[in-house]
């Protein structure tokens, strides 16, 4: 399926119906922050309402844990997306640099566990099992 113009102008993602099992490539990441790279805000905001409507029992992202609860990773995403249109939009009504635009930009809400160490400490410990590159999946 084509979501539009959302993460790129390119986003694909791949829904198997009757296992309810969404591959959502890096319209969803694990800690909910996204990002648009040459797709659009409006375009991501119309693409996660997509994915929510769908009621994935698996979401695999793009990047990242497969999460227990994918709508709650989907719904943080958005939530994410939304406050982030909001500040940006408040910045430029307000006549704001770009760096001080940035600087007061919303910090992600993260899943609980998932922090730049703990995701580190991941990656090590599946690297020590020797499963690198099979993102915590069993061989």
């Amino acid at each position: 399926m084509r979501p539009g113009g959302a993460h790129t102008a390119g986003d694909l993602i791949v829904w198997l119906p009757n296992e309810r099992v969404l591959f959502a490539g890096d319209l969803l990441i694990e800690d909910g922050v996204t990002m648009v790279v040459d797709g659009s805000a409006k375009g991501l905001a119309a693409a996660l309402d997509t994915l929510a409507a769908l009621a994935p029992r698996i979401a695999v992202p793009g990047h990242g844990a497969i999460p227990v609860e994918p709508q709650a990773l989907i719904g943080r995403t958005r939530d994410y997306m939304v406050r982030l249109r909001a500040a940006m939009r408040g910045a430029i009504e307000r006549h704001r640099s770009l760096n001080r635009a940035l600087d007061s930009l919303p910090r992600p809400t993260r899943a609980p566990g998932v922090t730049p160490i703990a995701r580190a400490s991941q990656r090590e410990s599946g690297i020590s099992r020797g499963r690198k590159g099979n993102h915590g999946m069993e061989p």
